[in-house]
């Protein structure tokens, strides 16, 4: 699962433009995810140049211990 690194995140838009059907604008003016799997399509974390989307771990370490 991909989340935003909102410290990262320079509310910039260049995701939304690359994936405008998987990432929105909040109103926190920083990136939000709206469909994981457009996100997925267009790239996944490559879709932002600053590195502020990032896969989510914690999930897959939750299950293994």
């Amino acid at each position: 699962m991909y989340k935003i690194d909102k410290e990262k995140c320079l509310g910039c838009g260049g995701c939304t433009i690359t994936c405008p059907k998987g990432i929105d604008m909040g109103e926190d003016s920083r990136a939000k995810i709206i469909d994981e799997q457009e996100l997925i399509k267009a790239g996944g974390e490559n879709v932002c140049p600053y590195g502020a989307i990032v896969l989510d771990d914690e999930e897959f370490l939750d299950d293994e211990e």
